[in-house]
């Protein structure tokens, strides 16, 4: 009987709340742990060069997980290195957890989610590692690219006869090398070696699976079967609670006074453009709302961000939130006045699918994949230009012009994560049943 196998690697081990593709594979897995599919979750674990088993189990009622992070003891020469597992099911908290190095067991016991969501301790010692077998399917929702070994063993399965699908949610690194430094390389290499010899790639939207055929072509390398899925839109099972954030109180911010942005504070995220435009205004005594930016910091911030705290000019317009949870990302989205996305470059962009997801207009960034996402339902300006980013933004201060970009996103036709898995359910099906 062939197996479906997932693997889980990156939401395993990911800290923090999840956001972008942890976030994605979170939404994912934990349907398949619900489904009648009967997955078998998988980590690698470099130190043993093969996949361990994750117990993923949930009960929609109580919505309870078990997960067991499959440490060898010392003796094996593996550690500690899956101390943290899959985030209970969307959410991100960090978890409070005790190690035994010397027996190798971790004991998690920590209510995260109120009565309805619980992570339980489970005691095992270490079980052999998950070899797929020639018929399997191995879905890959994220991959190990900077690990050769692993490279070499996804190589080895597809040569045995396994059946190989491939989430790929951007081409970046290798496309805009410029915003991934030291991850360009591994990714090159990953995908030169991979997405040849998948058997289905499941790219998140249609500027990706172009870029994939593009590049592949361009490396005179094999486009393998590339179909689309559509991401969820929306933060499920969440309550709206105001900021906890000192930055958000001293703001004296109520509700409807307010521009947000949703990404991580990184060079491609374009954080540094919403800077020269709140400059660009002062500069012409245009008063614009406040910003409040929601997100960690990510790589190459440290001059924009101390640019954005520490000038006057910006100090008290623009608020950073760095450590904002699911609930309150919900409270600011149904309360600010617009969102804006200045981002250079994205696979797909889920903070506009949230926004107007929410009814929110969105101003975005006229690039890449963002367009596919709500069309002519909202505005657009070139992530390059100041002038066009002040213009929208002033565009949406207007009470009159607002109203009516509040109406073009109430015929956005909200996407559930329950029809993103039903897609990548049915492409595996398909996958499965024609081999």
């Amino acid at each position: 009987m062939s197996k479906l196998i997932v693997d889980i690697t990156q939401l395993v081990n990911w800290q923090g709340k999840l956001t972008g593709i942890p976030r994605v594979m979170d939404e994912i897995a934990s349907r398949y742990a619900v489904s009648e599919n009967d997955p078998h979750f998988v980590a690698w674990s470099a130190p043993l060069g093969g996949f361990e088993p994750v117990d993923l189990k949930v009960s929609m009622g109580r919505r309870q997980t078990t997960v067991i992070p499959q440490v060898a003891s010392p003796e094996v020469g593996h550690t500690d290195s899956y101390s943290l597992v899959h985030r209970a099911l969307r959410k991100g908290k960090r978890l409070a957890a005790g190690a035994s190095r010397r027996v190798g067991i971790y004991e998690y016991a920590n209510r995260v989610a109120g009565p309805y969501l619980r992570l339980q301790s489970s005691f095992e010692t270490p079980r052999s590692l998950v070899t797929p077998a020639h018929g399997d399917t191995l879905l890959i929702l994220w991959g190990e690219w900077a690990d050769d070994t692993y490279i070499r063993r996804i190589v080895e399965l597809k040569a045995n006869g396994v059946l190989l699908a491939q989430v790929s949610y951007d081409m970046l690194p290798a496309v805009t090398p410029q915003y991934s430094g030291h991850s360009t390389a591994p990714f090159i290499r990953y995908n030169r070696e991979i997405l040849p010899i998948c058997d289905l790639v499941l790219s998140i939207s249609e500027h990706t699976r172009q870029d994939i055929k593009v590049w592949l072509g361009e490396q005179g390398l094999k486009v393998p079967r590339i179909e689309v899925i559509r991401l969820g839109d929306t933060l499920t099972n969440k309550h709206a609670i105001q900021p906890q954030d000192p930055s958000f109180d001293s703001a004296g911010l109520m509700g409807g006074d307010y521009i947000l942005c949703v990404g991580t504070i990184e060079a491609r995220k374009n954080h540094a453009l919403l800077y020269y435009v709140y400059k660009l205004a002062k500069e012409r005594g245009i008063k614009l709302p406040k910003l409040i930016i929601v997100g960690r910091r990510g790589w190459l911030t440290e001059n924009i961000f101390e640019l954005i705290t520490t000038d006057p000019d910006t100090a008290n317009k623009i608020i950073p939130l760095l450590e904002t949870s699911d609930d309150e990302l919900t409270w600011l989205y149904r309360h600010c006045s617009f969102t804006v996305y200045p981002s250079f470059y994205e696979g797909w962009g889920l903070p506009i699918a949230e926004s107007v997801a929410h009814g929110v207009p969105c101003i975005s960034s006229n690039t890449s994949s963002m367009p596919e996402i709500a069309g002519s339902l909202i505005d657009y300006f070139s992530p390059a230009s100041t002038e066009e980013c002040l213009g929208a933004i002033m565009g949406l201060t207007d009470p009159s012009k607002l109203a009516d970009a509040k109406r073009r996103v109430r015929q956005y036709k909200i996407t559930l994560w329950d029809e993103t898995f039903i897609t990548v359910e049915r492409l595996i099906g398909e996958l499965k049943n024609a081999n």
